[in-house]
């Protein structure tokens, strides 16, 4: 996925080089007049058009994500669309964490973020028929899987963007 993104991640990491804006920045940096975004703690914005909540519970499927007012933001994985100010709930599955692009006038990497839908559809996540395990070690051992996979997911970012 990180493949496709790279033109993007060259232009983050570049306007961090050039202005010392954050490659990824609290929301309220992006949307300082928004009073929910400096509420948030959970989601960040990578870049100015990224929006992206990692996963930091195991065992989830969904995910209750807020975006912010004044644009329309569309979900990475399947393309819908979705209006700014509200919290609204999406599929994220293990290897999906919820990432909304900004709608906007300026085109530049929509193409982008469309091969990533398409290359990457979303794959809802089968019934489970039995519940999940509860021990207090398999659940410490996912949780340690989830931020695992989240450290290794940014560290990959950064990565690519220097290549």
């Amino acid at each position: 996925m990180f493949v496709y993104i790279s033109n993007y991640t060259r232009a983050v990491v570049q306007e961090n080089s050039l202005f010392g804006t954050p490659a990824q920045r609290p929301l309220f940096m992006e949307f300082p007049d928004d009073d929910t975004a400096w509420t948030i703690t959970y989601q960040y914005m990578f870049g100015n058009r990224l929006l992206v909540a990692p996963v930091i519970a195991s065992n989830v499927k969904t995910s209750l994500v807020y975006l912010p007012k004044g644009f329309e933001w569309m979900f990475l994985w399947d393309g819908k669309n979705y209006p700014g100010g509200n919290y609204t709930t999406v599929d994220s599955p293990l290897g999906m964490p919820p990432v909304f692009y900004k709608v906007t006038d300026n085109h530049l990497y929509d193409d982008l973020f469309a091969a990533v839908r398409i290359k990457f559809p979303l794959i809802p996540a089968p019934p489970t028929t039995q519940p999940p395990p509860t021990t207090k070690a398999v659940n410490a051992a996912a949780d340690t899987r989830t931020r695992f996979s989240c450290v290794v997911i940014t560290f990959m970012v950064f990565v690519l963007a220097y290549l």
